[in-house]
């Protein structure tokens, strides 16, 4: 992957912002990559971005719903070992008062 620096005149395509992943299109004949010399892009392949494009959406697709039911399991587990925590101790006081 070349470099390449805001503000430089490029081909069309599709470039990414080193410092902060971020994606910029130049469509038609080209255009010039926004920002100052200190900002540094790299040119990607269409065939990597056909590749790439769908599968971080199946990512995100799946993850979403994924840490939905982790974070309900999560919740429910903790409620439960809330709720055993204060019948433990609860047992415990009984027995040091009947000794």
């Amino acid at each position: 992957m070349a470099g390449y620096h805001g503000g430089q005149a490029v081909k069309r395509g599709f470039y990414m912002k080193r410092s902060t992943w971020e994606f910029e299109s130049v469509a038609g004949r080209g255009g010039i990559l926004p920002g100052n010399k200190e900002t540094s892009y790299s040119r990607l392949p269409l065939p990597a971005v056909m590749v790439a494009g769908p599968l971080m959406g199946l990512a995100y697709a799946i993850s979403i719903p994924t840490v939905y039911c982790l974070s309900f399991v999560y919740s429910l587990a903790r409620l439960v070992g809330q709720k055993l925590k204060i019948t433990e101790h609860k047992d415990s006081v009984l027995t040091d008062k009947v000794r």
